[in-house]
């Protein structure tokens, strides 16, 4: 968990280094850092979404055996007297 933090702080003082040079503006490195946490943030969440998308794709599953599912058991009574056929 600390890496991230770690990663962050090489990258400030390389780019600090790189402005004090004059290679890179400090406009530069912040929007380079600010992305990076961005990206880092989104790729993070890929994870959980993944999750939710197999979990919903397995009630999928679960929905399509009952609406699927046969019945068995055979009524007990006549049920043709019930029905109104008039062929």
């Amino acid at each position: 968990m600390i890496f991230p933090y770690i990663l962050i702080a090489v990258v400030l003082w390389y780019g600090g280094l790189k402005v004090q040079q004059g290679k890179l503006s400090v406009g530069e490195l912040s929007s380079f850092i600010f992305m990076s946490i961005q990206t880092g943030f989104s790729a993070v969440s890929i994870g959980p979404g993944l999750t939710q998308l197999y979990q919903g794709l397995g009630a999928v599953d679960r929905i399509y055996e009952i609406i699927d599912f046969e019945e068995t058991i055979e009524p007990s009574i006549d049920v043709s007297i019930y029905k109104n056929d008039e062929t």
